[in-house]
């Protein structure tokens, strides 16, 4: 459950990361977005991204973070909100309202809520736990330079490529969907961790995979995670009847002797068949199986 003031550049980049790390096997994302101009403002995403409107909870509210609507809205969830993102654009805005908001916070014990600030020069999280409110830097224009932000996407990218090259030479020859998908991946690796119930620690000292039961769950947790940063992508699911077209061009190429298709993802029309409920991965599996012959087990994967 999260709030973000201000639905520019910023605003909507904090949205789709949120959403793309707010996913977790038995709970619910919750967003609602305050900016003035929201109408004008998110008609582009609203265009692009509809099945991310169509898919989660994101509600939208013409009221600012000065407004008594903004102040309601919180008030009424001082118990549900984890987050509120200040991204108006304006650097002497966002102080003021987070500043202002910190404080409302702190007299009403909700100290739990973190409240971030984000504009051109990073993001910078507040705290006011114990202590007077308390800035500090989480990303940096220093840190965002590819080789330190993109480490671990890297590695996971290189995974995929079994040439010879280095990891950095696979990384410049990957196209940018899959670099968007690698860091994607990458930024919820310490969520992972923390639901596994491990430390960092103790996985990069070989506690790993942890017991089958919650080795489940995390793989629901990580379809939840993949289905988002497709609809962020402005991806939809595949209908039966795309699905069914395109298996019969497959069939049709394979028996000319010629390569077969990507089955399931439409690149060029961004749909995909695998944007379904963890429950329905086996049936797919199983469709899949009978059509191309090779043994495809997505829940596993």
């Amino acid at each position: 459950d999260c709030a973000i003031v201000g639905f520019g550049r910023h605003g909507q980049a904090v949205l789709k990361q949120l959403l793309m790390n707010g996913q977790f096997t038995g709970s619910t994302f919750h967003s609602a977005v305050f900016s003035p101009n929201f109408e004008k403002e998110a008609g582009y995403m609203k265009a692009e991204c509809s099945s991310m409107f169509e898919n989660y909870d994101i509600r939208s509210f013409n009221a600012d973070g000065r407004s008594i609507e903004f102040y309601h809205y919180v008030d009424n969830r001082l118990s549900t909100l984890k987050l509120i993102a200040v991204c108006t654009g304006s650097e002497e805005s966002d102080r003021e309202i987070s500043d202002n908001l910190m404080m409302y916070l702190k007299r009403r014990k909700a100290e739990h809520i973190c409240v971030i600030r984000c504009g051109k020069d990073g993001v910078r999280y507040q705290e006011t736990v114990g202590s007077p409110i308390i800035t500090a830097d989480i990303y940096s224009l220093e840190y965002l330079s590819a080789q330190k932000a993109d480490r671990d996407a890297i590695i996971i990218n290189s995974t995929y490529d079994d040439s010879d090259r280095t990891d950095w030479e696979k990384w410049v020859a990957c196209d940018s969907f899959s670099k968007m998908s690698s860091r994607a991946s990458a930024d919820f690796i310490p969520a992972f961790i923390s639901a596994s119930g491990m430390t960092a620690e103790e996985v990069m000292t070989g506690s790993w995979p942890p017991a089958a039961d919650v080795l489940e769950v995390l793989g629901e947790t990580e379809h939840l995670r993949w289905n988002a940063f497709h609809f962020v992508m402005g991806y939809s699911p595949m209908s039966s009847a795309e699905l069914d077209e395109r298996a019969d061009t497959y069939r049709k190429r394979v028996e000319k002797g010629l390569p077969g298709i990507r089955l399931f993802k439409d690149s060029e029309n961004r749909t995909h068949a695998c944007l379904i409920p963890w429950d329905e991965l086996d049936a797919l599996s199983e469709k899949e199986r009978s059509i191309t012959g090779r043994a495809v087990d997505y829940k596993q994967y």
